[in-house]
């Protein structure tokens, strides 16, 4: 009885040693195949950059020029503005305030709305 319990044991460390050696090929190959398609979706996106450029190069239009420069300063400042989600607590403060603002007629037409952005430009 004491060498079935032994070998019991012993066959129970085996199939733990198995499984934990299967969890690890597991995640290897997960971090292996992971990390090999970022690796090929940073290739793609290198190419189309480089070809990007090339194209960018090639551009005799000043005016399309003038636009793509202006787009990319955009999204840079886009990428620098630090914007944080609300909580459910803000959230509700500004519904609320909105509610407020409305029964209290603070409110800005479309046409007034309009009007005003059309001064940005």
């Amino acid at each position: 009885m004491v060498t079935n319990q032994k070998t019991s044991l012993s066959t129970r460390c085996k199939r733990a040693q198995v499984k934990t050696q299967l969890i690890f090929n597991q995640k290897f190959l997960k971090m292996f195949f992971v990390n090999s398609i970022k690796d090929i979706l940073e290739m793609d996106i290198q190419t189309r950059k480089i070809e990007f450029v090339q194209e960018l190069l090639k551009l005799e239009n000043e005016e399309l020029l003038t636009q793509l420069e202006d787009l990319l300063h955009s999204v840079n400042l886009l990428k620098k503005t630090d914007f944080k989600p609300m909580s459910v607590i803000e959230l509700n403060n500004r519904i609320d305030q909105s509610i407020d603002d409305s029964k209290n007629e603070k409110l800005t037409t479309t046409s007034d709305l309009i009007l005003e952005i059309d001064k940005w430009v």
